[in-house]
């Protein structure tokens, strides 16, 4: 099962200390490292690893520059390649790279692998898993990620397939770890993390007979890297032949896969869960006030909402918090009315701050908040958008 935080959550009554107490631990959240949320203590000393080579990033391009899961996943790549004492490489297939390897060396990548060709101007996933495979044979990394974007959940199936790779998806932890168990002795892996059965558990899963160890990795599970524009790497242009692809379909606009709706960058998300009734009462409480928390903090706010509340209708999958919706990790979270499920813990537990709300004193959702207020909802937001002076 997911763990709880190890901090105990402190029960606060009072709506005007409780807000004193949100702003004070906000404005520490800020000046924490946001880079990575665990050190990775893994010591492969003089053993040999199961596996040698790089650790790959697929660069998903978004706009001019590359979507920011891939900044995220070349971050994470550092860490566990650094336990190895390997290089990160970044591979990115387009119509025209740009000014994209700069910045992929910028967040971490060592070697950047560009292939371009026409036909990878748009996105058609037999064309770019041709390029992709074909470098992946080429290369051998150990490991290669991919973010678990539409496009990206698209592609990485078909690029570990083309492999004769193993593939794990939507994962939402990576470490380097051992296993041993009868015959199988495995050193320096890759151990990836995803919720299994329903949601319900944390499974963690280990590749022990591909050339190369691949994932996708939830978008907003992990922190985008300091860009350091002094870095220098080195591109490369690996030689791939799409002449077979000729005849793919007409290719899709990659802008196409952008989502509609991103919370994961708001720096406060103010959620709601089943414990409103109505969209009506979800709309008149939690507007009035995340735009006071906002205020209150200066702070970029969204309204969010777990699954439970999609479901009742509340607002839109958009808008979802949760395993089957986004990954978010803002400086402060605000849970209310939800009780705290592992499948919404699961897209929220990374937040530096949880305030969390709920009339049932035992809900789960209280073992990961900082802070904590049992109470009606009718009765505890009136009361935080009155000390806010948000008009209700």
């Amino acid at each position: 099962p997911a763990e709880a935080r190890s901090k105990a959550c402190e029960f606060v009554s009072d709506p005007a200390e409780l807000l004193r107490k949100m702003k004070v631990a906000y404005e520490v959240a800020g000046t924490a490292d946001a880079i990575s949320r665990e050190e990775e203590t893994y010591d492969i000393g003089d053993r040999e690893p199961t596996y040698r080579g790089e650790f790959w990033v697929y660069a998903e391009p978004e706009g001019d520059g590359v979507r920011s899961v891939s900044l995220e996943l070349l971050g994470v790549a550092r860490r566990l390649a650094a336990c190895l004492h390997e290089e990160v490489g970044a591979i990115i297939a387009t119509g025209d790279a740009g000014d994209r390897p700069r910045q992929l060396i910028a967040a971490g990548a060592d070697k950047v692998y560009v292939i371009e060709h026409p036909l990878l101007a748009g996105f058609d996933p037999i064309t770019h898993k041709e390029a992709l495979a074909q470098a992946v044979r080429q290369y051998r990394p150990q490991a290669m990620l991919f973010g678990a974007s539409p496009l990206g959940r698209e592609l990485a199936p078909r690029v570990a397939y083309a492999c004769r790779c193993g593939l794990t998806a939507d994962c939402t932890r990576l470490e380097i770890g051992d296993y041993q168990k009868g015959s199988i002795n495995l050193v320096g892996i890759v151990e990836q993390t995803r919720p299994a059965l329903g949601g319900n558990v944390m499974a963690t899963i280990m590749t022990k007979d591909s050339q190369t160890q691949m994932a996708t990795v939830r978008p907003g599970v992990f922190r985008v890297p300091a860009l350091d524009h002094e870095r220098s790497g080195e591109v490369i242009r690996p030689d791939v032949d799409l002449e077979i692809c000729e005849i793919c379909l007409e290719a899709t606009p990659v802008e196409s896969f952008a989502s509609k709706v991103s919370i994961r960058d708001a720096e406060v998300i103010v959620a709601g869960g089943h414990g409103f009734r109505s969209k009506g009462d979800f709309e008149r409480h939690l507007n009035p006030l995340a735009e006071g928390i906002g205020a209150m903090l200066g702070a970029d706010t969204k309204v969010a909402a777990s699954r439970m509340a999609v479901e009742d209708g509340c607002t839109t999958h958009d808008f979802q918090v949760g395993q089957t919706g986004q990954t978010v990790q803002p400086r402060l979270y605000v849970a209310i009315g939800i009780s705290g499920a592992i499948q919404h813990v699961t897209g929220m537990q990374g937040s530096d701050v949880i305030v969390a709300i709920n009339k049932d004193p035992k809900a789960k959702i209280f073992d990961y908040a900082d802070f904590g207020v049992v109470g009606d909802i009718e009765t505890v937001i009136p009361a935080l958008t009155e000390a806010l002076e948000v008009p209700a």
